[in-house]
């Protein structure tokens, strides 16, 4: 987040109410900090073998350092033929089995596919993709894709609907309003 965003948010007329449903008498929600920043970078290792995908997450670090602290918090396995997940967690050294996680974002709907928009990612050739969610107006997703890689699972937008066409490479969730200060995005990388 920016100032831009918070100042914004700060000043916006919500009648010194909460957004939804709160019982009468609530007092009125504190304004955002002046600067608030969330700028963090954390890593996937996506593996991908005939058998499964293998998914190592890592802590999130100071985003303008590409060093890791505390290095990886856990392993998910999944099995390619069957979705089962089976989940290594390094900090209370556990094991369990879950279900195959499908992302929200299959509320989204494509919107635009501009095929002149090309960036090449992880020496894949991309174009971009815009995604729009009609429960969700004020979000959207711009997506680089490829039609090179056929995989049915991806680590951050597991959705069958966009998997069938594409896969993505890079990936920048965002407010309409702010779309360069207030976001989520995931770009993937060939490991050297």
């Amino acid at each position: 987040m920016s100032s831009k965003y918070t100042d914004a948010e700060n000043n916006k007329e919500h009648g010194g109410t909460w957004d939804g449903n709160m019982p009468i008498g609530t007092p009125p929600p504190p304004p955002l900090p002046k600067e608030v920043t969330s700028n963090y970078k954390g890593f996937k290792y996506f593996n991908i073998t005939p058998t499964q995908y293998v998914i190592y997450n890592t802590n999130y670090n100071d985003f303008e350092s590409d060093t890791l602290y505390n290095a990886v918090l856990n392993i998910l396995k999944i099995d390619r033929l069957d979705h089962s997940v089976t989940n290594f967690n390094l900090y209370n050294f556990t094991l369990r089995k879950e279900e195959l996680y499908r992302s929200n974002y299959c509320d989204y709907d494509v919107i635009t596919e501009d095929r002149n928009d090309i960036k090449v990612i992880a020496g894949y050739n991309c174009f971009k993709v815009t995604l729009k969610n009609e429960r969700q107006p004020d979000l959207s997703i711009d997506m680089y894709v490829t039609t090179e890689i056929s995989l049915d699972y991806h680590p951050i937008i597991n959705c069958e609907t966009v998997l069938e066409n594409y896969y993505p490479l890079y990936f920048k969730e965002y407010k309409n309003k702010y779309p360069d200060d207030y976001f989520t995005e995931y770009t993937f990388v060939k490991a050297q």
